[in-house]
């Protein structure tokens, strides 16, 4: 599958756009220095709050939206927290998601990607295994989204 292009800060607002309506506004904490023993403040975005819980979300809706999302499924491999993204982005997109993962998964993230609504398929042992095999299938997501 050929690599999509490389966003420039040109893309940024009509990727904002895009992605606004189904992403959670998250948190901005302020800290002190004394917080964490730093010389200096800082500003913490907690993207931990987003949906399926990581900062992933943004980029892996963007290229699912960019593709023009299928009406039968969005795929993608993943050993767990990328597939739990994708089945989310699904979820909330209202398309099914199939996710390939190794058989090297842990249980606890196929379970969380069922529970999610995604079809699991394990795919060989290895990450690499499932990712060959979604690379030989259309619109596979690739990780990491840009």
């Amino acid at each position: 599958m050929p690599q999509p292009d490389v966003p420039t800060s040109a893309d940024i607002p009509a990727t904002i756009r895009r992605c606004t309506p189904f992403l959670r506004r998250t948190p901005v904490l302020q800290t002190t220095p004394e917080d964490f023993a730093l010389s200096e403040s800082a500003t913490l975005k907690l993207e931990s709050f987003q949906h399926a819980g990581w900062f992933k979300v943004c980029g892996s809706l963007s290229r699912a939206l960019g593709l023009g999302v299928p009406a039968d499924r969005l795929i993608a491999a993943s050993g767990g927290n990328y597939g739990i993204t994708v089945a989310r982005i699904a979820l909330v997109l209202g398309v099914k998601a199939e996710i390939l993962v190794p058989g090297v998964s842990a249980s606890a993230k196929v379970d969380h990607l069922r529970a999610q609504g995604a079809t699991v398929n394990i795919v060989g042992e290895l990450y690499d295994d499932a990712q060959a095999t979604c690379d030989a299938r259309d619109r596979c997501l690739e990780y990491p989204p840009v």
